[in-house]
């Protein structure tokens, strides 16, 4: 912004400089910005951007980027945003048995081991969440369920090991390891998932 403030005024700067030394020079200033005219271009700078025409090119440039059109061509380039990086909240390695319900959003597990095992008939729901763990990342044995979504999954060999009936639902979320099923097992893949080899 300040790059963007500072051409804003050395354009306006030099187009006050020559208007004292030519003629046919037309500056106007308003509320919404000022317009310089001569008989080779047009500047016009306001809070939205600098606009510059002459009789070969059209230039202008505002917050979302660069904009130049001549006869031939236009071409525009865009400001690049930047997204914050997610912030997870740090949890304990997750060991659920029995018949219990675990909910959970936005934590980071970084285990050696397993980082998260699941028995029996628990149920475990993770979003917003990163998973990483040793050889493997998550074990299911008997009937449990896992849900995973918009969440990532890292692991040396197997992202997920499931075996039993257990069952695992996956969407929007990105697996480093290889999703190994076994007996009865089930893994659904409800879309937007992406797999790839470890890193």
């Amino acid at each position: 912004m300040k790059k963007f403030a500072l051409l804003t005024g050395l354009i306006v700067s030099l187009a006050a400089v020559s208007a004292s030394t030519q003629t046919g020079v037309k500056i106007n200033t308003g509320a919404s910005g000022t317009t310089v005219v001569t008989d080779a271009a047009k500047v016009t700078t306001g809070a939205d951007g600098t606009k510059v025409e002459t009789g070969a090119a059209k230039v202008t440039t505002s917050k979302k980027g660069t904009k130049v059109k001549t006869d031939a061509a236009t071409v525009t380039t865009k400001k690049k945003t930047t997204t914050a990086k997610k912030t997870y909240k740090t949890h304990k390695t997750i060991g659920c048995m029995g018949s219990k319900s675990i909910v959970l959003t936005g934590i980071e597990i970084i285990s050696e081991g397993l980082a998260v095992n699941g028995q029996g008939s628990c149920d475990i729901t993770l979003k917003d969440s990163y998973i990483e763990g040793g050889d493997t990342a998550i074990k299911l044995l008997g009937s449990s369920t896992l849900t995973l979504v918009n969440s990532v999954v890292k692991a040396k060999t197997n992202a997920v090991d499931a075996v039993g009936s257990s069952d695992v639902k996956a969407k929007n979320t990105v697996f480093y390891g290889k999703i190994k099923t076994s007996a009865a097992a089930d893994f659904d893949d409800d879309g937007s998932n992406e797999f790839h080899s470890t890193k």
